[in-house]
């Protein structure tokens, strides 16, 4: 017995720092076995998946910025209203990102700064003029769900044109107007009166 013993631990000790296997050629290869710890610890963990969150936010932002960038020009060339829904729930939305306008920036931005005052969301301008954020909030990223993204564009002949859509990080359009007036200030002013009967539900 205390032979049997003996040869099984011997055996096993074996098994453990290499083993044999025979190729189809019928050689014996030798091949070692590594033995790899991972830090299972919490500081760890949490590391691992902020990481990953901050790669998967990152790819959420560009794929929309992308898919926004199409569904804008696209809408552009055969353009129709999508007013809000009536009853619509906007509670999730806590941002609204304002995205490179392509011309007129100027007075775009400064009629949004003026008209956007007082509504239950958020709205971010990165860039000057009338710059309302520095960096994009790490709100943001840290919940893209969270976003609405600006778009407005506008065309001069002998009235203002105002393009203006809203879309979610997913791509999708969740407004759009255009309208036609002496001045944009009047198109701005329709747009917050729009958005503060959406959330008024």
């Amino acid at each position: 017995m205390k032979k049997l013993l003996v040869l099984l631990f011997f055996v096993s000790l074996g098994s453990l720092l290499q083993a044999q296997v025979i190729n189809g050629n019928g050689v014996i290869v030798k091949q070692s076995t590594d033995i790899k710890i991972e830090d299972k610890s919490v500081d760890a963990v949490k590391e691992h998946w902020r990481q990953k969150n901050t790669s998967d936010t990152r790819k959420n932002i560009s794929s929309a910025m992308a898919n926004i960038a199409k569904a804008r020009v696209a809408r552009m060339k055969n353009w129709v209203d999508q007013p809000f829904e009536v009853g619509m729930d906007l509670s999730q939305y806590k941002y609204m990102v304002l995205l490179p306008p392509r011309k007129g920036h100027r007075d775009i931005k400064r009629n949004l700064i003026k008209k956007l005052k007082g509504l239950p969301i958020t709205y971010v301008n990165t860039q000057e003029p009338y710059q309302t954020h520095e960096k994009m909030p790490k709100e943001i990223k840290d919940n893209p769900e969270s976003v609405l993204w600006l778009t407005v564009d506008g065309r001069a002949s002998d009235l203002v044109e105002i393009y203006i859509q809203l879309y979610n990080t997913n791509g999708d359009l969740i407004y759009s107007m255009g309208r036609a007036a002496m001045s944009g200030s009047s198109v701005f002013k329709t747009f917050k009166n729009e958005l503060n009967f959406v959330y008024s539900f």
